[in-house]
């Protein structure tokens, strides 16, 4: 867990897990793929909070779309609350890049568990408005129209050794409903969701 990245201010700093691996030892995530240099393996973004672009890349507006615009907002590590080897508590700020101002507060708790199998990550993040006037929270879709475009959320970037289309049906995508492969799931509310993948090199199957 990287919590005071050297990442460009462009990409929108913020601490992220990479590398995350597999019990197996097989790797997770990708880091500054160079499609999206701004995806950091596991994190936690907004594509917007006041206007502020928390996402990271650049920012969309339907008169002249995707550019660098000068709108980006980091995440502040400020301190630690309980520090142990299975549970952490972070304090951050969400800070304007741009003014300095600090946006909002959050307390993040992180805990890992050994699972059948495998292992879990628990990420619960409480966000406060620290403004003190209403704070608008959206994304390129809400908020300028891009369709599909609800880039907000915990963000995952898989590792490119991860493989989903081989033409078997146990490696794909699954969710609520009974729905699957990737067009089903896309977009679609659901309380969870499951990548069935094959690593590259090892050849061992990972769930997700």
């Amino acid at each position: 867990y990287c919590f005071r990245p050297e990442t460009p201010v462009d990409e929108s700093r913020r601490p992220y897990f990479h590398p995350l691996r597999s019990l197996a030892g097989d790797v997770l995530t990708n880091f500054r793929p160079n499609d999206h240099a701004w995806h950091h393996g596991l994190s936690l973004t907004l594509g917007s909070a006041g206007g502020v672009n928390f996402w990271g890349g650049p920012s969309y507006r339907p008169a002249d779309g995707y550019k660098l615009r000068g709108d980006h907002g980091e995440q502040v590590h400020r301190g630690w609350g309980a520090f142990e080897a299975d549970r952490i508590e972070e304090e951050l700020d969400w800070t304007e890049v741009a003014s300095g101002c600090v946006l909002m507060k959050e307390r993040r708790t992180l805990e890992t568990t050994l699972v059948e199998g495998g292992w879990s990550l628990r990420w619960r993040s409480e966000l406060r408005n620290a403004t003190g006037s209403a704070l608008t929270l959206g994304n390129f879709d809400a908020s300028q129209g891009l369709a599909g475009s609800h880039y907000t959320g915990l963000q995952f970037r898989g590792a490119r050794e991860l493989l989903d289309q081989q033409g078997d049906a146990a490696i794909g995508m699954r969710g609520e409903g009974g729905r699957e492969g990737e067009a089903a799931v896309h977009g679609v509310p659901g309380s969870w969701l499951e990548w069935h993948c094959q690593h590259d090199g090892s050849l061992r199957r990972t769930l997700i």
